[in-house]
């Protein structure tokens, strides 16, 4: 039901008002005072967890690739499909097409953008191949990006190569992750006469390495090569400053730490650049300086888009600095006795200020497949693999509502895995 009150902390829901969280849910939550809370406060914690559909048998630690959506997320999804079940061309095109333009403005606010500068995608990957494809660039150019960044940031490359003679420039990484300086010789070298696109990661994929974004657009700028920035990894859990940075593009997916749907995404272009940044899907030539035209897919379903503001409302209701502190608590309890054992090889840093939001671990003698597999087959854990450029291990990532007991349960099986 349309309501047109606001919640307790005046949290903007939709274009008519929503109330973000159902009654009964945010009563539950209003017991609860994140303020009061520390990374620590597991009786705090669990509570949260009841606010999460938890499978009875699996334990998930690979929450940085896709966590699972709170219920009230969920449940908003399945209210907003069963709305535009009922007649479609009124609901979804006349409608809710309408109301995502308050998801819009949020997402702008959060990511340090303008709404005019702000598309609201299906994921990460979208934008990264928009902004690779759709980059004015000719036979002979070049698009530079790291060696750890995301395989379909390289699958983009390769095919524009393929088109249009383009080349793909890989700056290496260093693992451990290297000194801010020594991060930033490597793109200072890496920059090539002919590169015209730097492709980064706020934070990459395998080890949650941390990248200096404002220098490294600022030292590409200074050459004159535009910036496609990548933010899946860190969104919503380190600040997000798109109009600081001055980059020239940012794309995110949003059911990583801000845990929404499902197919849910965000595409940034400053408003100078719209013009020349093609569009992935054609689009009328009335849009060719509207952001807008990077949501020209044809008909898609607009509840998973809807149902961000519930995301956002839980994320602002926990806030960014306790959801980062209780990550990086777990990481702590996870990697104790182990980082010290002789067999285990650690990709990142136990520094939050260098590597955060992720373990990557190796155990010499065995790949990170084989160290996947035995988790899951031995102890029903799931992880995923961290398999490229240096790195042949497991990245593991907890989520806020991950449980002592759960901690405990892959740090034993570690040490096993290690000790033998």
């Amino acid at each position: 039901m349309i309501r047109e009150e606001m919640t307790r902390r005046g949290f903007l829901a939709g274009a008519l008002g929503t109330v973000a969280f159902r009654d009964h849910a945010w009563a539950a939550l209003q017991k609860l005072n994140p303020q009061n809370a520390g990374p620590e406060d597991e009786a705090f914690w669990t509570d949260v967890r009841k606010h999460f559909i938890l499978p009875d048998k699996l334990i998930s630690f690979n929450h940085v690739g896709l966590s699972p959506p709170s219920r009230e997320v969920f449940d908003e999804q399945a209210r907003q499909l069963r709305r535009a079940a009922t007649i479609p061309t009124q609901v979804v095109w006349r409608e809710q097409l309408r109301e995502i333009e308050a998801v819009r403005d949020r997402m702008a606010k959060m990511i340090g953008a303008k709404s005019a500068e702000t598309a609201l995608t299906y994921n990460a990957t979208y934008g990264l191949q928009t902004g690779i494809m759709g980059w004015p660039l000719l036979k002979g150019d070049a698009i530079a990006t790291t060696s750890h960044d995301y395989s379909r940031t390289f699958t983009a490359i390769l095919q524009r190569g393929r088109r249009d003679g383009v080349e793909l420039v890989e700056i290496p990484v260093q693992t451990p992750p290297a000194s801010k300086e020594s991060v930033l010789d490597s793109w200072r070298n890496g920059l090539k006469p002919n590169v015209k696109l730097a492709v980064m990661c706020t934070m990459t994929f395998l080890n949650g390495q941390r990248l200096p974004v404002r220098e490294i657009v600022e030292l590409c700028h200074s050459r004159g090569v535009g910036v496609l920035i990548d933010g899946a990894q860190s969104i919503a859990l380190l600040p997000t400053e798109f109009g600081a940075w001055g980059g020239d593009m940012y794309t995110a997916c949003l059911h990583k730490w801000l845990m929404a749907p499902v197919g849910t995404g965000v595409f940034a272009v400053r408003e100078g650049a719209i013009g020349k940044v093609w569009s992935l899907s054609p689009s009328e030539e009335s849009l060719e300086g509207d952001i807008k035209k990077y949501e020209q897919m044809g008909t898609r379903p607009l509840a998973p888009i809807l149902a961000i503001n519930q995301a956002l409302d839980f994320h602002e209701w926990l806030g960014m600095d306790l959801k980062f502190k209780r990550l990086d608590y777990l990481r702590g309890l996870l990697s104790k006795g182990i980082l010290d054992l002789p067999n285990v090889v650690h990709f990142g840093s136990t520094d939050a200020n260098v590597s955060c939001g992720m373990l990557t671990i190796g155990v010499r003698g065995k790949t990170g497949a084989e160290l996947s597999s035995l988790l899951l087959s031995k102890h029903g854990i799931h992880v995923t693999t961290a398999m490229r450029a240096g790195v042949n291990g497991i990245r593991i990532s907890p989520n806020i509502f991950t449980s002592l007991p759960e901690i405990e349960k892959l740090r034993n099986a570690i040490l096993e895995m290690a000790k033998r």
